[in-house]
């Protein structure tokens, strides 16, 4: 009975996990150079994340809906842009300058 019960609360919160969506995107600076350490946040949701090495970041798990992804960093301007979040898909943001 317990490993029913078990199986069955795994299976759901797997099935509703994966209805959640992902983003992902590269940052650069003005002159096309990627840029690590950025923060790169959905703006009024706990999901954030800093840029790798090369200025890659995702972001996953992400309830479907709109969104504004805000990018910024100490002494540069903050970024904004409206975003939509599908299930089980990954939106790849456009270049960020």
């Amino acid at each position: 009975m317990k490993i029913r019960i078990l199986l069955a609360f795994i299976s759901f919160a797997t099935l509703t996990h994966a209805q959640n969506g992902n983003v992902n995107g590269v940052i650069y600076d003005e002159n096309g150079q990627q840029l690590p350490a950025v923060t790169v946040t959905l703006k009024g949701t706990p999901h954030g994340t800093l840029t790798e090495q090369d200025g890659r970041f995702e972001i996953k798990n992400i309830p479907e809906g709109s969104y504004i992804l805000n990018a910024s960093m100490i002494g540069s301007e903050k970024f904004e842009q409206a975003i939509f979040i599908k299930n089980n898909e990954t939106t790849t943001v456009p270049t960020i300058k």
